[in-house]
């Protein structure tokens, strides 16, 4: 998983966690039960449940639907809550697999994180190679990497796939074995303008 993507899902564990514990402690706190306890009133501008009360009653839900923006904005808030859920469950699936490999050893196991990036320094330290990343994705019978290699101005693709496919991927295979190991690499090159950048 990308440090993004694990950065995504924390922020939203984190706000869903907050609201949830927000409105959790808001009806805590307008509860007799509580007040009783504290032994004073609650401040005047603390917002307050009377017991047996709802947060909206029909007459309020009739008289926001009196306004000609509120069913569609409800419709479009609705509809674009559905589709970043969708989103993330498709992110989610996608990214799938095993988390932990086990090895040909059956007390030895390898996380699939430590293996990418194990396997991104040996992609890095290939000539000609000016950087890059890999992701891994490990089923019970294939072990399948995402790699992006940029390479440096003048290099030649077909000499550095074959050290890919010679030296890197070949101590991923026997990391693996006996699992089938896929690679799916997609070359770009280093821009000279890049290369005065840095």
């Amino acid at each position: 998983m990308s440090s993004s993507r694990k950065a995504a899902n924390r922020t939203l564990l984190l706000l869903t966690g907050a609201a949830l514990l927000a409105g959790g402690v808001w009806l805590l706190s307008t509860s007799s039960w509580v007040a009783d306890r504290v032994g004073r009133p609650l401040p005047s501008w603390w917002p307050t449940v009377e017991p047996g009360s709802v947060l909206l009653d029909r007459a309020g839900l009739n008289e926001l639907r009196e306004h000609g923006w509120w069913t569609p904005l409800v419709i479009a808030g609705m509809a674009l809550l559905l589709l970043a859920l969708l989103l993330w469950l498709l992110a989610l699936a996608r990214q799938g697999g095993l988390r932990v490999l086990p090895l040909s050893h059956p007390e030895v196991t390898v996380r699939t994180h430590a293996l990418a990036d194990a396997l991104t320094r040996e992609v890095r330290a290939l000539p000609a190679v000016a950087g890059a990343h890999v992701r891994v994705r490990a089923r019970a019978r294939e072990l399948r990497a995402h790699i992006h290699i940029r390479l440096e101005p003048g290099a030649r693709p077909e000499t550095v796939l074959r050290q890919l496919f010679d030296e890197s991927l070949a101590q991923a295979r026997s990391t693996a074995a006996p699992r089938e190991v896929r690679a799916d690499v997609r070359i770009s090159v280093r821009s000279h303008r890049s290369q005065r950048a840095a």
